[in-house]
């Protein structure tokens, strides 16, 4: 599969963009859109995205959680960004604090998978989660506004 991305990463690369992966969780039921690939691709798929920003959907699947695990994967995952989307669909509320403990504030991003599940939703849910104002306003735009600058 990554032969298949790899291209895609190159024009990334050159025209200095970011990527945008679909992920979700490995374990769990099944749902539409569920996607077939899973923590080794995406492991895989920031080693080679190296230098430029990856963002992985639905929190990468966890995958921050080998930063705690795996002795190379701080430096492996530097790159990579999380997106917060199916939030309330698929996990408790405290995956907003692990997720700041484990991979930082600055890289979780607001995703809502809209019109599925309304902003509002998602934003009750962070701004209840007691991670402080600061990081709720990170998540909820100021990070997106610095990783894409001022067209957000």
């Amino acid at each position: 599969q990554l032969e298949t991305i790899s291209p895609v990463v190159e024009v990334c690369r050159e025209r200095d963009l970011l990527l945008l992966v679909h992920s979700n969780e490995p374990v769990g039921h099944v749902y539409p859109g569920k996607a077939k690939a899973g923590l080794r691709f995406y492991y895989e798929l920031a080693k080679i995205c190296k230098g430029m920003p990856l963002i992985l959907a639905h929190w990468g699947g966890g995958l921050f959680f080998y930063n705690t695990l795996k002795k190379e994967a701080p430096e492996v995952l530097k790159d990579v960004y999380y997106d917060t989307a199916a939030s309330p669909f698929l996990y408790k509320n405290s995956i907003y604090s692990l997720a700041i403990q484990l991979a930082g504030a600055d890289r979780i991003l607001f995703g809502s998978d809209f019109p599925l599940i309304s902003p509002e939703r998602y934003f009750r849910e962070i701004e209840s989660a007691g991670i402080g104002r600061e990081n709720v306003e990170k998540i909820k735009g100021e990070n997106a506004r610095r990783l894409l600058g001022n067209s957000v």
